[in-house]
C-alpha cells in the first residue's frame, strides 16, 4: 500500500515540475504595481492624443460653436466608450489570465490536498512502522541482553577461530568461575592449545586438524585446563564449521562448557559405584534384590554362604518360595504385602529354608526403591545371620535368670515370677506360701568331699524340691546352699493344712547320699510365710520368710517353720542395727580397744590385738558376735573394716613415736574382706599414710572366713603375704576339719580356740589333742598363740608345752589405748621378774 502512494506521488509530482515554467511566467505576468501602471499609462496616453487631435481636428472641420459643443459632448462620450472598451479588452484579457492562474492553483490545491491526505496515510503508516520498528529494537535489545547474560551466567563460554585470518577469540578468559584471568589473551589457536593441560595439547590439536580437513560439520572434544590456582578444570568443547561451496572451512565457531563439577560427580559415582559393588560382594550380611514380583535380581556372596544356594540357582526365582519355611509362606507373603503398602517397620524376625534343609533365624532390613512417579521399582533386603546370636541370648536369658548349676531360676527371675503370681492370687482370693530353704550342714558336708561332690549334692536337692514341687509352683536357686518356693494352696487349703503340707515336705527332703564312701544325711531348713497372710507385698513377704528361716536354723534346724507375728521383733531390731552402724559410721562412734599378746619365753609385750566396740543410743555395749556378722550380712563390713584399719594403723604409727618399735599391731579381717580384693588397697593406702611397713602388722583370719571362697581368699592372703604383713589362724580348732587349711594357707601364727585352753584344769592334765596341735604347727614352722589365758595353771601348762605366745584376762582385758600404753610400759620388752620360765618348764 505504502508502495502505491509513493507511485501516485511521484506522477503528481511529475505533472507539477511540468506546470511549474508556465506559472512562473504566469507570475512575472501578473505582476500587480506594473499592470497597473501600463494601464494608467495606456489610459493618460490615450486621453491626452484624444484630448489633443480630437479638439484639432474637431474645430478645424466644425466652425459652429453651438455644433461645436455639441461635437465635443458626442466626443466625450465617444472617449468614455471607447476608453471602457479598451478597459474592458484589457481587464476581460486580465481576468481571463487571472481565471487560468486561479484555476491552475485551483487545481494544484486539490492537487496538495490530496497529496497531503495521501502523506497523513504514509505518515500514518510510517509512524506504525516506526511503532513496529522500535518494538523489534526493544526486543532485539532485550534478546541481545538475555543472551550476554546467559552466556556470561552460564558455565559455557564461546569461542571462534578464524581459518582465513588465523584470529582466534573465546571469553572463557575473562569468566571469573573458570579461575582463568590470570593466562595471556589467547589471539590464536596456538595460545589456547598452551593453556591447555600438556598431556592434552597434542591430542586437541591432532582432532582440530582432522576436523578442518574432514566434512563433518560437528565438532566435540573434551580436555584439561589449568586455573590460577593450578586446580585442574575439565572443559568441554563443541563447535560448527562453516565451509565455502567446495566444502572448506572458512571459520569455526562454538562454546567451551566446563564439566569439571560432572566428570568429579561421575568419578564419585563410580566410586560410590564400585564401593557398594565391593560392599555387595564382600559384606558380612545377605544383600537380595528383588524386582516388583518378588523374583531375585541380585544375589550377594554371604547370600550364598548362609543359604547354600548359588546366585544363578536363584536369579529369577520368587524368594519367598525359594527362602520361605512352608508353613510361614503365607505369614511372610502378607507381612511383605503390608510392607510394600507402607507400613513402617525398621526391622523384623523371619527365618529362613536353606539349601541343606537347615533352618537360620534373620534379622531382616528391607526398603523399596520407586521410580520418580512412585511407582515401585526394586525391593533390597539386608539380612544378618542372627541364628549363634539367638543361641547366643538363649544362653544370656538363662545366664540371666537362670541358675548354671541347678537350671532352676534364680533369684531375679524368682521375684519377678512371684510378683506377678502375687497379684494373680489377689484377685483370685487364693493363698501362696513364699518358703526360703536352706541345707543343713551344707558347709561341713562341701568341705569334706570338694566344691565339685557339692555340686553334685545341689543339683540331687534341685530334682528332688521338683519331684516334691512340681509346677505350677515355683522353685528357685536364690543362693549358695538356700533355694526358695512359691506353693499355691490347693482348694479348700488353710493355713494349718499348708503348714502341714510343708512339715512333710522338710520329711520328704531328708535322705541319705553317699560320695567318695562317705555316708551323708542330708536335710534342709524351712522358713514359710502365707500371702496375704503375713505381709502385703513381695518384701514385706521376703523378710517375712527369711525370718522364718532365720529362727528355724536358729531353734529347729531341719524342720519348717511358719513365719509368726513375734518373730517381727527381729526385723525391727535388724532395722534398729542397720541404723545404728549407719549413724556409727557416719558419727565415728565405733572405738577400738587394744589386748597386750605376750612372748611366753621373756613374758614381754610382743604386740597387742586391735578389738572393735560400739555402744548403742543409750549407751549400752553391742557385743561384736551381734553386729559383726549383722554388718557381714547387710553390707556394712567393708567400711567398718576401713574404719579398723585406719584407727589401728593411726593408733600404731603413735605408738612408734612413743619407742614401741617392735610392737605388733593384730587386726581381725572379716571373711567379706577376703573375697574382695579391695582390701589389700585398703591396708596399703593407710599403711603408707602413717609411714609404716606391713612388717608392723598381724592379720588374724578365722578357717570359717576363708571357705566362702577358698581359691579367691587364698590369692589375696597370698598377695598380702608377699607384701610383707603377717597372717595369723584364729581360733583354730572351732571348725569342721581345721587340719585341711594348715598346708593351704601362707600363715605364720596359730591361735589355738580359748574352747581349748579351757579345758586346761590342773597342770597334770593330759590334753594329748593341745600338745599334738602345738607339736602340728612347730612342726610346720608356724609360732603357735593361745588365747582366752585366764589362770596361772594354764600359762604354766602352755610354757610347759612350747606355747610361744599367749594373751588373756590373766595378762591383761581389752583396755583402751592408754591402759594399753600403761601396761606395756610397766611390761616392757624385757622378761618379767616375778616368773622363771626355765623353772616352769
Amino acid at each position: 500500500m505504502l508502495s502505491n502512494k509513493s507511485d501516485w506521488l511521484k506522477h503528481r509530482a511529475s505533472e507539477i515540475e511540468n506546470n511549474r515554467d508556465a506559472l512562473i511566467a504566469e507570475k512575472k505576468r501578473l505582476n500587480p504595481a506594473k499592470e497597473t501602471l501600463r494601464i494608467i499609462m495606456t489610459y493618460l496616453t490615450i486621453g491626452i492624443l484624444w484630448i489633443l487631435f480630437s479638439d484639432y481636428f474637431l474645430s478645424r472641420l466644425i466652425q459652429d460653436s453651438a455644433r461645436f459643443r455639441t461635437l465635443q459632448l458626442y466626443k466625450g462620450w465617444i472617449y468614455v466608450i471607447a476608453t471602457g472598451a479598451v478597459f474592458y479588452l484589457i481587464i476581460l484579457k486580465r481576468i481571463k489570465l487571472f481565471s487560468k492562474a486561479i484555476s491552475h492553483i485551483h487545481e494544484e490545491t486539490q492537487v496538495l490536498s490530496a497529496y497531503e491526505h495521501q502523506l497523513d496515510e504514509i505518515t500514518t503508516i510510517l509512524e506504525r512502522q516506526h511503532e513496529v520498528l522500535t518494538h523489534q529494537k526493544a526486543a532485539l535489545a532485550n534478546s541481545d541482553q538475555r543472551y550476554r547474560l546467559a552466556v556470561e551466567g552460564s558455565n559455557d563460554a564461546l569461542w571462534e577461530w578464524d581459518l582465513e585470518t588465523g584470529h582466534y577469540h573465546s571469553s572463557i578468559l575473562s569468566k571469573p568461575q573458570y579461575h582463568l584471568s590470570e593466562h595471556p589473551p589467547a589471539n590464536r589457536i596456538e595460545d589456547w592449545i598452551a593453556i591447555l593441560h600438556p598431556e592434552d595439547r597434542e591430542m586437541i590439536q591432532s582432532a582440530l586438524a582432522q576436523f578442518v580437513e574432514s566434512s563433518d560439520n560437528l565438532y566435540e572434544n573434551t580436555y584439561r585446563i589449568y586455573s590460577d590456582a593450578g586446580e585442574i578444570r575439565w572443559i568441554q568443547s563443541r563447535a560448527v564449521a562453516f565451509r565455502d561451496d567446495n566444502g572448506k572451512a572458512k571459520k569455526i565457531a562454538g562454546s567451551h562448557t566446563d564439566i569439571t563439577d560432572i566428570i568429579l560427580m561421575n568419578n564419585a559415582m563410580n566410586q560410590e559405584k564400585k564401593l557398594l559393588e565391593n560392599v555387595l560382594l564382600k559384606s558380612p550380611v545377605m544383600i537380595l534384590m528383588m524386582n516388583p514380583d518378588g523374583q531375585i535380581i541380585r544375589f550377594n556372596p554371604m547370600a550364598e554362604r548362609i543359604t547354600g544356594y548359588e546366585a544363578p540357582e536363584v536369579i529369577g526365582r520368587d524368594v519367598l518360595e525359594l527362602l520361605s519355611i512352608p508353613n510361614e509362606l503365607e505369614r511372610n507373603r502378607k507381612f511383605i504385602e503390608h510392607l510394600l503398602q507402607g507400613e513402617k517397620k525398621d526391622h523384623f524376625d523371619i527365618s529362613i529354608l536353606c539349601k541343606d534343609g537347615r533352618k537360620a533365624d534373620i534379622l531382616w532390613y528391607t526398603s523399596v526403591i520407586r521410580d520418580q512417579q512412585g511407582a515401585l521399582k526394586y525391593i533390597l533386603s539386608v539380612g544378618v545371620d542372627d541364628t549363634e546370636n539367638r543361641v547366643m541370648l538363649d544362653q544370656l536369658h538363662d545366664m540371666a535368670y537362670y541358675d548354671p548349676l541347678t537350671h532352676l531360676p534364680n533369684r531375679s527371675f524368682f521375684r519377678l515370677q512371684v510378683q506377678q503370681q502375687l497379684a494373680e492370687t489377689l484377685e483370685q482370693s487364693r493363698k501362696v506360701a513364699l518358703v526360703y530353704l536352706d541345707l543343713v550342714n551344707f558347709k561341713h558336708i562341701n568341705d569334706s568331699v570338694g566344691v565339685e561332690a557339692g555340686d553334685q549334692l545341689l543339683q540331687v536337692f534341685a530334682g528332688k524340691l521338683r519331684d516334691i514341687f512340681p509346677e505350677p509352683n515355683l522353685i528357685s536357686r536364690i543362693g549358695g546352699d538356700e533355694f526358695a518356693l512359691l506353693v499355691e494352696s490347693s482348694e479348700n487349703e488353710d493355713e494349718m493344712s499348708m503348714t502341714k503340707r510343708m512339715c512333710s515336705a522338710a520329711e520328704a527332703l531328708k535322705f541319705k547320699w553317699v560320695c567318695h564312701e562317705q555316708e551323708f544325711m542330708v536335710s534342709a531348713t524351712l522358713g514359710m510365710a502365707l500371702y496375704p497372710t503375713h505381709a502385703g507385698d513381695l518384701n514385706t513377704l521376703e523378710i517375712s520368710a527369711d525370718t522364718a528361716l532365720f529362727h528355724a536354723k536358729a531353734h529347729d534346724r531341719g524342720k519348717c517353720v511358719l513365719f509368726k507375728d513375734d518373730m517381727r521383733d527381729k526385723i525391727l531390731n535388724s532395722i534398729q542395727m542397720s541404723s545404728l552402724l549407719r549413724t556409727a559410721l557416719d558419727q565415728n562412734l565405733f572405738s577400738l580397744v587394744y589386748q597386750p599378746i605376750l612372748e611366753l619365753n621373756t613374758m614381754t609385750v610382743s604386740g597387742v590385738e586391735a578389738l572393735i566396740r560400739l555402744n548403742d543410743s543409750d549407751g549400752r555395749p553391742v557385743s561384736p558376735m551381734v553386729f559383726i556378722p549383722y554388718a557381714e550380712q547387710h553390707g556394712y563390713i567393708s567400711s567398718i573394716s576401713e574404719w579398723v584399719i585406719k584407727t589401728a594403723a593411726q593408733q600404731t604409727s603413735d605408738w612408734r613415736r612413743l619407742g614401741f618399735d617392735n610392737l605388733r599391731m593384730s587386726i581381725n579381717l572379716s571373711g567379706k574382706c577376703l573375697t574382695n580384693s579391695a582390701v589389700v588397697n585398703t591396708l596399703q593406702k593407710y599403711v603408707k599414710a602413717c609411714r609404716l611397713k606391713p612388717e608392723a602388722f598381724d592379720l588374724e583370719i578365722t578357717e570359717t572366713a576363708i571357705i566362702e571362697d577358698l581359691d579367691l581368699s587364698l590369692n589375696i592372703l597370698d598377695e598380702l603375704k608377699a607384701l610383707g604383713f603377717s597372717i595369723s589362724l584364729d581360733d583354730f580348732g572351732s571348725g569342721y576339719s581345721s587340719l585341711t587349711y594348715l598346708n593351704k594357707l601362707p600363715i605364720d601364727t596359730l591361735k589355738i580356740d580359748r574352747e581349748f585352753i579351757s579345758q586346761i584344769q590342773n597342770e597334770e592334765d593330759e590334753l594329748h589333742l593341745l600338745s599334738a596341735i602345738i607339736n602340728l604347727a612347730h612342726q610346720l614352722g608356724l609360732r603357735v598363740l593361745a588365747e582366752g589365758v585366764e589362770t596361772e595353771t594354764q600359762l604354766n601348762y602352755l610354757i610347759r608345752q612350747g606355747c610361744d605366745l599367749a594373751q588373756g584376762y590373766y595378762f591383761c582385758k581389752p583396755v583402751p589405748s592408754e591402759e594399753a600404753e600403761r601396761f606395756i610400759a610397766s611390761r616392757g620388752f624385757n622378761a618379767a621378774e616375778e616368773i622363771s620360765v626355765e623353772n616352769i618348764r
